[in-house]
């Protein structure tokens, strides 16, 4: 038998795959592996990384999510103007002032969709927490009013923010959308040393919301809803005992959670509490601020 030395120059491109068809599917081949193999894989991102990437992707999710022509009015609280709800024809936004704020600076304000004077839902709105460095590092939390507005259920008009729909139990309802921008779940009483000279004052705005709310509504209502989600359902736990045994009067109320239930291991609850500002509050009782204080809670 021939040698590999005998092979014709014709015979040899084919048995190598080196000429015509058989030679282009040779360097297809080729220039598909070369740069696999001469790239080095790109090293995977942080920790930190990965959490800040998908906290921005859910904030751009929820901006884009968000109409971009909604309208509303706006109203600002002071001596001579109380936003009355009897005035309101329509989606409201009220700035109450006083000690009130957004972590970023700008002023708070709440929404207002008008309905009946008996009727109410209070509505914590989303929004994540900061209260570490790197949960400012990360932007885990809303800070400033604009993103709140863009993101808020009463613009986005869906589900129980949707008066029009016949199947919506709450259509007739006055909505009150506590805004979130103060990354505090609405209980913040400090300013962080990390954060500037900006307050983190959750408490105080749900405080004024709640002083406009008792004007504008029946002393006794016939249905009370308190809901919320995400940052906004921790919001509504927290708050939901203060407003039901301390704040108003009703013949019947419901707690909607959604998204996030507040069961923490023990002893976290109170680290994060702490953070805030937030032991000393009078939304809880005697034995949970000394439990929040001792970090036992």
């Amino acid at each position: 038998a021939p040698g590999r030395a005998d092979v014709q120059p014709a015979e040899a491109c084919v048995a190598q795959g080196t000429c015509g068809e058989e030679a282009s599917l040779v360097q297809l081949r080729q220039q598909q592996e070369e740069p696999a193999a001469r790239t080095a894989p790109a090293a995977p991102p942080s920790a930190l990384e990965r959490v800040r990437q998908e906290t921005m992707a859910e904030r751009e999710y929820r901006r884009a999510r968000a109409p971009r022509a909604a309208s509303y009015d706006s109203c600002t609280l002071g001596r001579r103007h109380g936003c009355p709800l009897s005035k309101m024809h329509g989606r409201t936004l009220v700035f109450p002032r006083g000690k009130t704020s957004c972590l970023n600076g700008d002023p708070f304000a709440f929404f207002v969709t008008p309905g009946a004077t008996d009727k109410l839902v209070l509505y914590f709105q989303a929004g994540g927490a900061c209260w570490t460095q790197l949960t400012f590092d990360i932007q885990a939390c809303t800070k400033s009013l604009q993103v709140a507005i863009q993101t808020s259920g009463t613009l986005g008009g869906q589900g129980i923010f949707n008066t029009a729909d016949r199947r919506n139990g709450l259509r007739d309802y006055t909505i009150v959308e506590v805004l979130y921008c103060s990354g505090d779940i609405f209980v913040g009483n400090t300013t962080q040393s990390f954060n500037g000279s900006n307050p983190q004052v959750g408490f105080e705005n749900v405080l004024s919301v709640l002083a406009w709310v008792l004007r504008n509504t029946k002393a006794k209502l016939s249905s009370l809803v308190i809901a919320g989600a995400s940052a906004g359902a921790l919001g509504a736990q927290v708050w939901a005992d203060h407003l039901l045994s301390k704040t108003f009067k009703y013949d019947a109320a419901a707690v909607l959670v959604d998204s996030y239930a507040g069961v923490f291991p023990d002893g976290t609850t109170a680290l994060l509490l702490q953070a805030f500002g937030a032991c000393d509050l009078p939304i809880f009782s005697l034995v949970e601020q000394v439990l929040c204080k001792t970090g036992f809670l």
